[in-house]
């Protein structure tokens, strides 16, 4: 819309009191009489206010699309704990005797990304439009001290196809750039991988 159009539409929009032009909204009186009304200032507060609705907007959409996640979990003392994730039942363990027998926070942490890795691939298997009939996924990290911390995480993902579409460097790009758990743990430690095609 033309800057003179929004002018006087905001002008038509005013009230007008005892020859001063009032604010619409707050009914405040504003700079100058109607004769001497800033041109400048209409403008700039019609920006303004359409710079206000627009970053509304942004927010409450950025609300709307922003997806949220939940779990609960348990344990006993002296003996495991569970993380219960809508229908499924997580075992793992809390103490030095069930070490060998149930996983730890850090390898579920690598089993979390480890999934996050494997949905992409059947996610952009449809739609890079290629078939494969299985994947094998290692992953290994080393843990840091002082603080306590995960980093250097390498992964090697073998895709077994003999689909001619499978392009693995256009896969590992878009597995590293839309994975939700990769984007939030690389953000934290390196991430090095490498993604090869088996054909049998």
């Amino acid at each position: 819309m033309p800057q003179k159009l929004l002018l006087i539409t905001y002008y038509l929009n005013s009230k007008t009191i005892d020859n001063k032009v009032y604010d619409p909204i707050l009914l405040t009186p504003t700079y100058e009489n109607i004769r001497g009304y800033s041109f400048r200032f209409l403008f700039t507060k019609l920006v303004a206010e359409k710079r206000t609705k627009t970053i509304t907007t942004n927010v409450s959409n950025k609300q709307k699309n922003d997806m949220k996640y939940f779990s609960k979990a348990n344990s006993s003392s002296k003996n495991s704990a569970s993380i219960k994730i809508k229908e499924s039942e997580i075992s793992f363990g809390i103490t030095p005797e069930m070490a060998d027998s149930l996983p730890n926070p850090a390898e579920l942490f690598l089993g979390s990304f480890s999934a996050c890795i494997l949905k992409n691939v059947e996610r952009f298997s449809q739609l890079m439009n290629f078939e494969y009939t299985n994947a094998e996924l290692i992953v290994t990290a080393t843990r840091l001290e002082k603080p306590p911390r995960m980093d250097e995480i390498n992964y090697e993902l073998k895709i077994y196809s003999q689909d001619d579409n499978l392009n693995i460097d256009l896969l590992k790009k878009n597995i590293e750039k839309f994975g939700t758990i990769f984007n939030t743990v690389k953000s934290s430690c390196s991430v090095v991988g490498e993604i090869k095609k088996i054909v049998k």
